[in-house]
């Protein structure tokens, strides 16, 4: 059974707070962690540039991003984070809304929004926004920052709690300074603290792709190539086409353990022509070259890595 909004707002936050050993299951959790959310009104102007970042890195289309776990979970948190907030500035806890919900209560604000921008939507007891408008709509902010077409110079997170702020919000320097949780509601709060089941713990191919993916990269687990290695070696075991594909470039170059030159292609040559490769997708086909790079990228004698990367596995 699906999770109401506001029961998800809590343990995404939770999670955030105090990540599992596993990790927290969110996509580029290592650059966001570098945002310092602090709860201040100001870090949300932080994560906009983090969506700037990620916007000129990847060029993500909705559709696509979307349709990844750890990128969905991404936008969820960020929306979650945002209302949470502002829920503190203005002294009330953000209840949450689907779109569905949203929609009933407030169908002629919402009737030109896209689905995925209205898909969470925050309201806080009796409060309006300084235009009268009724709800936050912060997935409406972080899909316009992270999903704007070239050239465009979309608002964001900021913008959109700008109405929102109390008038003991009204300077900016006052904006700098985090805000605590309301008095009387522990945070995170213990129910909340349960960790609700992960891609990490799936078994399918698919699942162990994207896991091995976030321990190469360091995106929500620590960065161990070694547990990359093995995940990727489960999947390719299950036939998993770019799992074979990413083993055996682990293989070739020694990471996550020792060259294996029987298994592992020995030049570029050698990847097109082994059978794991030409068991891979048209639709799906990557450049050795970009693989190759991603793997320079965070091999294990260089700890510090960029955010800036053209590979997505």
């Amino acid at each position: 059974m699906a999770r109401s909004p506001g029961v998800a707002a809590h343990r995404s936050l939770a999670l955030w707070e105090r990540p599992p050993a596993e990790g927290s299951g969110l996509a580029f959790e290592a650059p966001l962690r570098r945002c310092r959310l602090d709860y201040s009104p100001a870090s949300l102007q932080r994560i906009d540039a983090f969506l700037d970042a990620l916007r000129n890195a990847r060029h993500p289309q909705a559709a696509g991003f979307v349709a990844v776990a750890a990128q969905q979970q991404l936008l969820g948190f960020l929306c979650f984070y945002a209302g949470e907030v502002l829920g503190r500035a203005l002294g009330q806890a953000p209840l949450w809304l689907s779109g569905e919900q949203a929609a009933t209560l407030a169908p002629q604000a919402l009737a030109d929004v896209p689905p995925l921008h209205r898909a969470l939507c925050a309201r806080f007891g009796s409060a309006r926004a300084r235009d009268g408008a009724p709800l936050f709509l912060p997935m409406a902010a972080v899909c316009g920052r992270l999903f704007a077409a070239a050239g465009d110079t979309p608002a964001g997170l900021a913008d959109a709690a700008a109405p929102w702020w109390p008038d003991a919000l009204s300077d900016a320097a006052t904006r700098t300074q985090p805000l605590p949780p309301r008095a009387g509601q522990p945070w995170p709060p213990a129910w909340a603290q349960t960790p609700a089941p992960s891609i990490a713990t799936a078994s399918a191919p698919e699942a162990l792709h994207q896991q091995a993916l976030r321990h190469l990269r360091g995106e929500g687990v620590p960065r161990n190539p070694e547990q990359a290695r093995a995940l990727w070696q489960r999947a390719a075991d299950q036939g998993h086409a770019r799992s074979q594909y990413h083993l055996g470039l682990m293989l070739a170059k020694g990471l996550g353990g020792p060259v294996d030159a029987a298994a592992a292609p020995a030049n570029r040559a050698d990847v097109n022509a082994r059978p794991w490769r030409q068991n891979r997708q048209p639709q799906k086909q990557q450049s050795a070259h970009g693989v190759v790079a991603m793997l320079r990228i965070y091999d294990v004698s260089r700890p510090n890595v960029r955010f800036e990367l053209t590979d997505q596995g």
